[in-house]
């Protein structure tokens, strides 16, 4: 997964974590082992900054702050997640992907998601 910050720096799925990269080529990491049965796909931002991570082995969404899993939603039934998007007029509905195919939907989210970020970022 990849998503694009307010600020241009990059998040993307690594191996077993989330990493941070700049403009600039940095890299840092957000949080680097998630868990022994994790693999991530599909990640998002809300407003205040938190990831929303496709969990695909553990089936479900797992929320990250500062570093640190603060939630796990799981999905009912057998598979893997694969993707998730916010939507919905006030973007606090988050629809979640899963093999073997279904479409998820969480709703009344507390915190609205962010909307997709244009780039570049503008300056």
């Amino acid at each position: 997964g990849i998503v694009l910050e307010p600020d241009g720096n990059l998040i993307v799925t690594e191996v077993n974590g989330l990493m941070r990269l700049s403009p600039q080529g940095e890299k840092e990491w957000i949080i680097e082992n998630i868990s022994d049965n994790h693999a991530t796909d599909g990640i998002k931002l809300d407003v205040q900054g938190r990831i929303y991570m496709a969990a695909s082995l553990d089936r479900g969404v797992r929320i990250v702050e500062q570093g640190k899993v603060i939630e796990h939603y799981p999905l009912p039934g057998p598979g893997f997640t694969t993707n998730l998007c916010f939507g919905g007029e006030d973007m606090r509905t988050l629809f979640i992907t899963d093999g073997p195919g279904n479409v998820w939907m969480m709703r009344d989210l507390p915190t609205p998601g962010l909307r997709l970020i244009a780039w570049p970022v503008p300056a």
